[in-house]
């Protein structure tokens, strides 16, 4: 496994999440999160935010791999859609991310949560700008 891109590591908001990033090769990510009781909504169910976060930061981290030595890349989300399909159960869930496709300013990912059972919980798909020449 390649190393996860120390930008991602720092970023304060997966600190604050506790997002974990437990891969990141040749355009996939997958991505962990431990549940908290500020995650989940009136129904004691993760909320649809921590979800949708989920996916927009295993797309992200997709998007940003580059091979060892080749310069780091950024993106920015331009557009996420997310749909919900189950609750989660137990005390974790995981997005898998994956580049589908794009250019040379603009990539497209998707992303699949579970949770700790293996049941698709939520699928997502964004669309991702590269900052700056795509290499910063």
């Amino acid at each position: 496994m390649d190393q996860p891109s120390p930008i991602h590591a720092r970023s304060p908001f997966f600190q604050f999440l506790g997002m974990k990033i437990v891969e990141q090769v040749d355009g996939r990510s997958t991505i962990e999160l431990d549940m908290r009781p500020e995650f989940l909504n009136v129904s004691g169910i993760p909320h649809g935010g921590v979800i949708a976060s989920l996916i927009d930061s295993a797309c992200g981290v997709a998007a940003t791999w580059v091979p060892p030595g080749a310069p780091r890349r950024k993106v920015m989300t331009l557009s996420l859609t997310t749909h919900y399909i189950a609750p989660a159960q137990g005390p974790r869930i995981k997005a898998i991310g994956r580049v589908r496709g794009g250019g040379r300013k603009t990539v497209i990912c998707d992303a699949e949560v579970f949770d700790a059972d293996g049941t698709l919980l939520a699928t997502g798909v964004g669309n991702f700008r590269y900052r700056g020449d795509g290499k910063t």
